[in-house]
């Protein structure tokens, strides 16, 4: 907000502003379960087999959400139709976002509650409940990746049916809620009468 800040410092806080916004619409940013935001949960995504190198996992329940689902959902879309689709699908909501106004800890709520019922709460078979306990690879807690790739989780059509809509609204979310914190962030300073 202050427009006397040096511009490269402001052009950094906007890129921090605009990252954490992003990650804060993802789901698995918003819980855990002992499987570093679901990087220690191996999954066959549609053809895509589970692959170990050095205690990570690829593909992910993390990676599909960041990426896999919304570009099977693009269906080849490039990223100007893709935004152009989200942006007509999702108006009629965009007013009632921005009336609810900037409350970071509702859109943080919001991506938990998306993560138990959504991403967790649709995996077959079912992800067990971990115990909380720290963990910082794949390795940690009793080696909870291999325990995961052991349980072979499986992403399909189904899944994907469910996930991708959340996908869809959260990026439209992020996107207006963004657009409102540097709209105010951007608003010249108020000076008194």
């Amino acid at each position: 907000k202050k427009q006397k800040a040096d511009p490269r410092k402001r052009a950094d806080a906007a890129r921090y502003v605009i990252h954490f916004v992003g990650d804060l619409h993802m789901p698995l940013h918003a819980t855990t379960n002992n499987d570093e935001g679901g990087n220690c949960v191996p999954v066959r995504f549609f053809r895509r087999n589970p692959r170990e190198h050095n205690h990570t996992y690829t593909p992910n329940l993390h990676s599909v959400w960041d990426t896999a689902i919304l570009e099977r959902a693009m269906e080849g879309a490039d990223s100007i139709e893709y935004a152009e689709f989200l942006d007509q699908f999702f108006n009629p909501q965009a007013e009632a976002w921005m009336k609810a106004g900037v409350h970071v800890e509702d859109w943080t709520w919001e991506s938990h509650d998306l993560a138990e019922t959504v991403v967790y709460g649709n995996l077959a078979p079912a992800d067990p409940t971990e115990s909380p306990v720290p963990v910082s690879t794949c390795a940690d807690d009793n080696n909870v990746g291999e325990r995961m790739f052991n349980l072979h989780f499986a992403v399909g059509a189904i899944y994907q049916e469910s996930a991708a809509p959340v996908v869809e609204k959260r990026i439209a979310q992020a996107g207006i809620r963004l657009a409102m914190l540097l709209n105010e962030a951007l608003k010249p300073a108020q000076t008194p009468n």
